[in-house]
């Protein structure tokens, strides 16, 4: 069973922490980070809405 997760905030402290740790564990198909600016990770599994 894979995982998708939002994420509001992805490019603070524990936002971008917890965007690293999700990309990271092969559980989560996507995830989704809304964010104000640009976080600089670019991962296949991630989608940014600016």
């Amino acid at each position: 069973m894979s995982y998708k997760a939002i994420i509001a905030g992805a490019t603070g402290l524990i936002g971008s922490k917890l965007l690293n740790i999700l990309l990271a564990n092969d559980e989560y198909s996507h995830v989704v980070s809304l964010v104000r600016k640009e976080s600089g990770v670019a991962h296949i599994n991630c989608v940014r809405w600016l």
